[in-house]
This record gives C-alpha cells, structure tokens and sequence, in this order.
C-alpha cells in the first residue's frame, strides 16, 4: 500500500526506496518478534547489568557503522541494513546469554493450554498498548508522508529523535521496576507501600526529564539550527509540543509497571486505543493547516488529556496510587528550580552568545546551577546519598 498512501507526494524513485526499507525493517520485526521472549527472560531474572550493557554496544555500534557508510556515499537504505544488523548482534547476544549462563532450554511439547490462556489473557492487553504506542508515534510521520511530502517529513523526524531521546532517559529507570513491583505486589504490599516506590522513583525522574526540558526550551532553538541546518527551525516548535506533554507520563512510568503487576493494565491499552483514533482524526485536518506544527499538535494534546489527566485519576480511583500525593512531592521540588532558571536567564541577556559556543556554554552553566540546587534545596536523604555513592565511586567524594 505505499503507493496508495504515499504516492501523492513521492517520486517512483522515493516509492521503491520507501518499499524495500519497508521489506528490511519487516526482516527486523519479525526476528525481533521471535527472540523478544530472551530480553524478557533476563529481565526477570534482574541481569540488568548484560542488559545494558549489550544496549550500550548496540548503540555504539550504529554511528561507527553508519557514519562511515553515509560519507561513503551510501544512503537511507543502507542505514536500515546497519540498524538490522546492530539488532541481529543484540538478539542473539540475548538468546546466548539466556543458554550459556542461565541455562534456559525451550519445550516444544506438552502444550499446557491453562498456562497458554493465563499468558493470553494478560498479555494481549500489553501487546495492544505497545502497538496503540507504536502507532501514536508514528501516525504524524505517515499523515505528513501522506499530505506535506518527505520535506515535513524530514523536519518532524527530527523534533521525533530528541522526544525518543527523553523517553529513552525516563524508561531506563522504570524499566526495571516491572520485577521488583511483581515482587511487592505477590507479598502483599500495601497501596501506601507502591504509593511510596511511586513517588521515589518518579522524584528521580522528575530530576533528570526537567533539566532536559528546560535546558530544550533555553537553548533548543540555536540547537535544531546547528544541527540540523536552515530551514529546520520548526523542529524546535515540534519537539516542544511532543516533549512539553509527554513529561508527566514519563516522570509516572512507574505506575505502568504497577498496573502490570495488580493486571489492572486493560484500561490503559483500552485508553491508548481511543486517545489514537481521536489523535488521527485531529491530526490529519491540523497538518493540512499547520504541516508538522500541527500534526504535533495534535499529538500532544491527545497525550496530555489521555496519559496526562484520565490515566492520573485512574490511578487515584482504581489503582490505588495517591496521585494528589505524588504531585505535592512534584511541586515541592519543583519551587527552588526557579533559582537556576532565572540566573541563566540573565546571563544569556547579558553575554548573548551564540553558536556551539553559546550552546555548551550555556547548557554547560545551567546545568552546574540547577544539580547545586537540586542537591541543596530539593534532594531528600536516599536521594543524596545516590549521588554520594556515584561521586565516592568516580573518586571525587571522600569515603566517610
């Protein structure tokens, strides 16, 4: 069908490239799909450390094979060729790892078709939320594809890489919580208790996804047209109408894994199904108008009223998460970082730097603030203590 959606406004040449990436990253889903169950497997058994490091490998592995390649001359459809191979490396790593170390042996007899409804129960509900997710994120690329051409296309990209990175930041903590949380939940811990878990990790978060907001929004311009050229400045805009709403899910990831845990997560597929139809129906009309502006508009407005308001009061009302809690604690924190901002805000008036210059040094200040302040000001005991711990590990904090 790549001709039927795209071939409005593509070339044949754009077509057939279009439709063999398509062809390899089909390749790459399907081999994901049957090694997937290996990841998860050292996921349970809480080996986060091969985890990333694999991860990190895999993202080492991409630019040294890339960028050479793209210098050569070799373009977009090589570039999916790399991105298979980096995860045919980590697949298999797993797969390895699972046989070699954890002795994992798989039965293909003796099918337990009790096991088998258990499983399909619980996990077609989180296999649903995945692909609603996937499509929420993919959607404007596909109706800008579809009515603004490969240009839009190509701005919105961008503005998509810097959100991806943010949720990538947020997801590395919460994405090994799943474990501990089945583990609270199976002994009976109290709602108080995963209130408790809630807001810890979720503070810790908060630390990490504000200063990126706010450092995108001080410096985020002179960035996207560093980085990406002229002609890509509203690539700024996008990524602030994608990032600005996605905080407030990224920041309560937490609460995902909890639902998962009580298999309460129904609600949610259910909530991200509906908050994608709303978010085509919006988006398609807005990127006419507006081209990637509007298609991000409508994105972010549909996470914000879906991952944003009703998925909080469905925590407060059903999964038993003090929201009302977890916000104070929010905005409690939240207050000193006024301080940094303000101070970076003058000095930019004052200096006006610009370029790389005026990035890392800007970015660079702002940081060494807003840690300082969150350190004195905002950071509890367990909190500074972590901090502690990672400075006495570098050598730059004395051993008590």
């Amino acid at each position: 069908n790549v001709d039927n959606i795209f071939g409005h406004n593509m070339t044949n040449v754009e077509l057939l490239k279009m439709k063999i990436m398509m062809l390899i990253l089909s390749f790459n889903l399907f081999l994901t799909f049957y090694f997937a169950i290996y990841n998860s497997i050292i996921s349970a058994y809480e080996k986060f450390t091969f985890q990333k490091v694999i991860s990190i490998i895999q993202s080492i592995l991409k630019p040294l094979l890339m960028i050479p390649l793209l210098l050569i001359g070799y373009k977009s459809i090589t570039l999916c060729i790399v991105i298979t191979i980096a995860n045919v490396f980590s697949l298999l790593s797993n797969y390895i790892y699972c046989k070699k170390k954890l002795n994992i042996t798989t039965k293909f007899l003796g099918f337990d078709k009790k096991i088998f409804k258990v499983i399909i129960g619980y996990s077609i509900w989180i296999l649903l939320g995945v692909i609603v997710d996937k499509v929420n994120w993919s959607v404007d690329n596909f109706v800008l594809g579809a009515v603004s051409g490969t240009i839009a296309v190509s701005i919105y990209s961008i503005a998509a890489t810097v959100n991806q990175l943010f949720c990538n930041l947020s997801t590395a903590i919460s994405n090994v919580l799943l474990p501990k949380i089945s583990k609270m939940i199976a002994i009976k811990a109290t709602d108080d208790e995963l209130t408790s878990e809630f807001i810890k990790i979720g503070r810790l978060q908060y630390y990490v996804i504000f200063l990126m907001a706010s450092g995108l929004v001080l410096v985020g311009r002179e960035f996207f047209t560093l980085w990406a050229g002229q002609g890509y400045e509203d690539a700024y805009y996008i990524s602030l109408l994608l990032i600005i709403p996605v905080c407030i899910p990224l920041i309560q990831n937490t609460g995902l894994s909890i639902m998962q845990a009580k298999n309460m997560h129904k609600f949610r597929s259910i909530l991200l199904t509906c908050i994608s139809v709303i978010n085509i129906v919006i988006s398609i009309p807005l990127a006419k108008m507006y081209g990637g502006i509007g298609a991000a508009l409508g994105t972010g407005m549909s996470l914000l009223i879906g991952n944003g308001l009703i998925i909080n009061i469905y925590y407060y009302k059903k999964v038993g998460i003090d929201v009302m809690k977890f916000w104070k604690e929010i905005m409690k924190i939240s207050i000193p970082f006024s301080i940094p901002l303000v101070l970076i805000i003058v000095i930019m008036n004052i200096t006006k730097l610009t370029g790389i210059i005026g990035i890392v040094t800007y970015a660079g200040i702002y940081t060494i603030i807003y840690c300082t302040v969150a350190y004195i000001l905002s950071m509890n005991k367990y909190e500074k203590d972590i901090i502690n711990k990672v400075l006495t590990k570098l050598h730059l904090l004395k051993r008590v």
